[in-house]
């Protein structure tokens, strides 16, 4: 009788590990998110912000030279503030594009800028707003500021804290982006 050779299991045939088909990942790593420099997701939404406060700058500069005295201190102000949105605004829009580090300064520096020229329009205007209201008098009045004057006086000068408060929210959060951000720290850098 023959002598029998204990059988072999047989396997599949094991991947070469240095094929390109096959990677062996250790269990105990992490994935992690690799941010591709570019004007994209909150950056992009940040730079729209921008751009919309210019635009605003800018309709709001109408509204000064339609109803507002410029003699005062309050219209230079007004005027100084809005001309300062705009040209700061659009220098950050353009140093963004351009993926300039400066552009990251510059947007916290318009982040501020934006949020006082938006406040002192709106601390500014609803006022004369509401006199208007309770006048009748034939011009233009925001919402709401008629039932304002006419329920509680006190309330305007509320609404006005309230709006100084929601624009200066409005400027940390951009503040704390563009300091903060990895996407702005990756894209940012020229």
């Amino acid at each position: 009788m023959p002598k029998q050779e204990p059988q072999q299991p047989q396997y599949a045939s094991q991947p070469d590990p240095n094929s390109y088909q096959y990677v062996q990942v250790p269990q105990n790593t992490v994935a992690v998110q690799v941010i591709q420099p570019g004007i994209s997701g909150w950056l992009m939404y940040f730079v729209l912000l921008i751009g919309s406060n210019a635009l605003g700058a800018l309709v709001s500069l109408v509204a000064y030279a339609m109803g507002i005295e410029f003699m005062s201190v309050v219209g230079i102000l007004l005027l100084v503030s809005a001309l300062a949105s705009i040209g700061v605004s659009i220098t950050t829009i353009v140093l963004i594009s351009l993926r300039k580090s400066a552009g990251r300064v510059l947007a916290m520096v318009a982040a501020v800028v934006n949020s006082l020229n938006g406040a002192l329009f709106w601390i500014s205007i609803i006022p004369k707003s509401a006199e208007a209201a309770v006048n009748n008098l034939n011009s233009t009045t925001y919402a709401g500021t008629e039932y304002l004057a006419v329920s509680n006086p006190d309330s305007i000068l509320i609404t006005q804290i309230s709006i100084g408060i929601s624009y200066a929210v409005v400027a940390l959060i951009s503040i704390l982006y563009f300091a903060l951000s990895k996407r702005v720290k990756v894209t940012l850098v020229e």
